[in-house]
This record gives C-alpha cells, structure tokens and sequence, in this order.
C-alpha cells in the first residue's frame, strides 16, 4: 500500500505489471542516482537528472530552469522497453515549501516526451523536448578520505564484495566471493574463492594494478594451474568499482574456462565472517552483515519521500545518492509561492547520518533553451539525513527506512520509494538470484552458494523451476519483505540441505542472495565493460 500510494503522491498513474506488455529483456539496469548531461558537465551549475529505475519501472526528477532563469523541476516516469523509455516531462506546482503547512501540488504544464536510451548501467543519450540527443553519464564522486583507504597505493584497508561470471549468454558459469587487499609495501592482491565449486574450494591470489585515475584493476595469476588439474582457475581479471556495483570481464582455465564478463556487487570495506575473519570497515553495504551488528552505513540510493506526506497526492521527494564518502541529494519542492523549485546539498557521508548545506540556484539552462550555468541565489539552511529509525537511538543502520530534517521544521521519517508492484511473493521473488544457503539447524559449516532460477508460483510459496528451492514469507503474511528459502535434495521432495533468509528490498543488497536478473529477466548489473 505504501509503496503504490508513494507513486500517486509523485503524480504518476501506477499500473499493475501484469497488465503491461511484454518488454525486451536488457544486459544492464541503469544505476540510480545522480546523471549529468556529459557537454554541461563543466565544473559550474547546472542541469542534472535524479534517475530511479527498478525492473522496468523508470522514475526521473529533471532539475533544471525555467524560461526566467528560476530553478524549477520536472518529473517523468514510464516503463523501460529494452534499454529505452519515452514519457511526459511533467510539471507541478503548489506544494509545500520549507518550514511551510501541510498542502499538496497540482499539475502545471506537460513540455512534451522526454526520451532516454541507455547504451549500459552508467552511460545513455537524452533528449528533451526541443533539443537534440544529448549523451548523459552518472555522476561519480569519491571523498579524499575514502580514496586514501581503499583506492591509493598505500591503502591498508581491504574491500569485499561478490560476483558471477556470465557466459556469452549471460547465464552465470562460476560465482565468487572477493577481496580486493593492499597496504603499505605490499602489492595489492586480489583474493577469490570460487563459492559454487563447493566449501573446500581454494583461494587464489592475483597480483593487482590501478589503472590510472580510475577505481579500477587488472590482475594477473600469481601461480600457473597445476599440471593436469580441471580446477577452474582465474587467470586474469579486469575490474572497475561503481559506488556500489563491481563490473568487469575474468579468463578462467579448466573445467569451466573462458572468458567471463563481471556483474558484482560491494559487501563491505573490510573483511567479512565468510572468510574466517571480521575486521572493522568504514562501509558498509548490506544490512545483515552479522559482524558489523547489522548497521548499513550505505542507503539503497534513488527517490525517497517524507513518509507522513504520502497522502495520494503530488508532493516533495529527496533524491539520494551516497557514493565514495560522499553524500548528495536533491530536495525537489517549493516555494511561498506555490512554484517548483529544487534544492541541492552536498558533504561528507560517514555512518548512518550526514549535515548537507542546501542552496538553491537560478539562471541556468531551461528546457529547449540555450546553454548556460546557473549562479547561487539562497541557502535556506542544513537538511539532515540519517539511514535509521525515527525513534531508534541506537541507530541501528537500514537501507530503506530512514529520518530526514529539513530548515525550519522537526526531524520526521522517510522511506524508500517502491517502484514496481510488490503485492505478491512471486512478483518480488522472481528472476534469477545467487543464494547463500547456510547449513540446517545451526550446523557447522561455510555457507554453500546456488544459482536459482524461480519459475513456480505455488501461492504461500514460490520455488524454482527444478523445485529444489521452496521460498515462504516469514510469519505466513504474503506481503512479508522477509523471506526464508529451504534448498532440499531430490527436487525438492527430500531432506533440507540449507537455508536463506533474506529480506526483499528495492535494488536488493542482502548477504544471502544477490540478484542476478529482475522479474522481467533483465541483468540488474551495470553491463559490460571492456
């Protein structure tokens, strides 16, 4: 309920997915956040796009200006057919500004279809109506504190994270869990230990170097494969780091050899418990993390709402983007006035929380206008973001639930805009996931990994299509965001020989399930790279 009461309240007529059309199944799904027309991109103000895409669902805020130079924004929303997306660029105006009562917005004015096609997870094209094609790119961000622990040379903190191999297909033929280590006087190495070849499984180590003012890697094998031996082993791997996605291309020899390409996602900045250690880290990506006591310090980024404003009705919306130690996010509401306007703040990120300085900017590029930068007008004040609940003390970080606190008014709840229909278990369940299957009963033992595929909808349960896999929602209730998966021997009709649980959250981060393809069959990945 809240999540298509949270679609009306941003003007946009929700429809529900199983009346929608078949669309064409895409090799990389846009990451959210904050996207830059490429040819502004000139070191002064200007236009962005808040970009939101999950499965098929696309949302956009558009900030940019209006003919008399004020800051004003604009929202689309569609669904992606492929990589490409058409939709009214609509405007509103009346809602509610800072420090201001209570009251919703009304439509303005339509400019037209705005079009989109993305060529991969960071890059695509836009045009506006009145312009032409223009290419956008995200924009990517990194704190000099975050690039001293992770990224230099001299680094001693280690990253973790986890990804598959794709074939020429894009079907997944090996999965690994990684770590990327360096420090003082040692080369930086990167750590794989293959997770569907079986917990006895041996760790390689290749020797690493930084591609130059890039937060990427090539590595090479430090050791060549044993004489005679099938196992499949690395070679060498390309990688490249994304906020929080890993994307890149790995040459494997043995039984499953070739080449691969890389959809990875971030676990942590530090070690984790499944390599047998538990090292404190700055970052945190997923929320079950058990050895960091659950806290995330990273938020799933996109479009959040004020969650006692989500009353059916167009209304303001924040768009976050948290990347590198860096915190961005626009604020897009309104003024005394009654007119759509949009504020933007920027700052360290550390934690669960972040003070951000607001200012709002005129004079820029309008819609169909001609090119120009925009100046500082105003900084209302500081708007305070935290990734935690309201009336939690402790602090306890989540990905989709958090607290916001804008000029002049008190601290109030936000969450995570839901954009695609979450009613049942197999509309949140389905696709293709990696899954973690811990041993039954509390037994002994690493984790094994699986790749599933869900294809049955049997109601309180969804299972695989070999039936192997039976998932329920936790406490019977079908709206459940938490999820528990039994993998059983012989399809399904034998003992358990591990569990996963999990919680379904928008652009999933869980450590006992990553997902590979979405509902629709796309790779959720940000596509290929080299």
């Amino acid at each position: 309920m809240k999540a298509r009461r949270a679609l009306q309240a941003l003007c946009i007529a929700a429809s529900v997915l199983s009346t929608m059309p078949s669309q064409a199944a895409r090799s990389f799904t846009p990451q959210p956040g904050t996207w830059v027309v490429t040819s502004e991109l000139n070191g002064k103000p200007g236009r962005g796009l808040a970009i939101d895409v999950q499965g098929n669902a696309f949302l956009m805020q558009v900030f940019a200006y209006d003919a008399s130079g004020a800051a004003t924004f604009y929202t689309a929303m569609g669904t992606l057919d492929g990589d490409a997306v058409t939709a009214p660029l609509i405007r509103y105006v009346g809602g509610r500004s800072f420090g201001g009562e209570p009251r919703s917005a009304e439509f303005r004015e339509s400019l037209g279809n705005v079009v989109l096609r993305f060529t991969d997870g960071l890059h695509g094209v836009v045009q506006f109506p009145g312009e032409p094609e223009l290419a956008i790119e995200r924009f990517t961000v990194m704190s000099t504190e975050f690039e001293t622990l992770y990224v230099r040379p001299a680094t001693i903190s280690p990253r973790s994270f986890r990804m598959v191999g794709l074939d020429g297909n894009g079907q997944p033929a090996m999965a690994w869990d990684a770590q990327l280590v360096s420090g003082t006087g040692i080369q930086r190495q990167l750590l794989l230990k293959q997770t569907t070849a079986g917990a006895n499984a041996p760790q390689q180590k290749l020797a690493c170097a930084r591609r130059e003012g890039m937060d990427a890697y090539d590595c090479r094998a430090q050791e060549p494969a044993a004489a005679g031996s099938s196992d499949s082993r690395v070679s060498q791997a390309s990688l490249r780091f994304s906020g929080p996605d890993v994307q890149g291309v790995v040459e494997a020899t043995g039984a499953v050899g070739g080449r691969f390409g890389v959809q990875g996602e971030m676990m942590a900045g530090g070690t984790i418990s499944a390599w047998g250690d538990c090292s404190e880290g700055a970052y945190t990506y997923m929320q079950d993390i058990s050895c960091y006591s659950g806290d995330v310090q990273i938020p799933s980024n996109g479009t959040w709402m004020v969650t006692d404003e989500i009353n059916g009705k167009p209304g303001r919306g924040i768009a976050v983007d948290i990347q590198n130690g860096l915190a961005i996010a626009q604020v897009f509401n309104y003024l005394g006035n009654g007119g759509a306007t949009f504020h933007m703040g920027s700052g360290g990120y550390s934690e669960q929380e972040t003070r951000l300085a607001l200012q709002r900017y005129e004079g820029g590029r309008a819609i169909g206008g001609a090119m120009q930068s925009a100046v500082l007008v105003n900084s209302p004040g500081e708007m305070t973001l935290g990734f935690h609940r309201l009336d939690d003390r402790t602090k306890r970080g989540l990905r989709t639930e958090g607290v916001v606190q804008f000029p002049e008014e008190k601290q109030k709840s936000t969450i995570r805009v839901v954009l695609e229909d979450q009613s049942t278990l197999a509309r949140r369940l389905g696709g293709q996931w990696l899954m973690n299957f811990q041993p039954p009963g509390g037994q002994a033992g690493m984790p094994m990994a699986r790749v599933v595929t869900f294809g049955q909808d049997q109601g309180d349960v969804v299972a695989s299509a070999d039936g192997a896999v039976q998932c329920r929602p936790v406490q019977n209730i079908a709206a459940s965001a938490e999820v528990i998966c039994d993998w059983h021997a012989d399809g399904g009709k034998g003992g358990v020989l591990g569990t996963a649980h999990f919680v379904l959250q928008p652009n999933n981060r869980h450590t006992s399930a990553m997902r590979i393809r979405d509902q629709h069959g796309n790779l959720t990945g940000l596509g290929a790279w080299e």
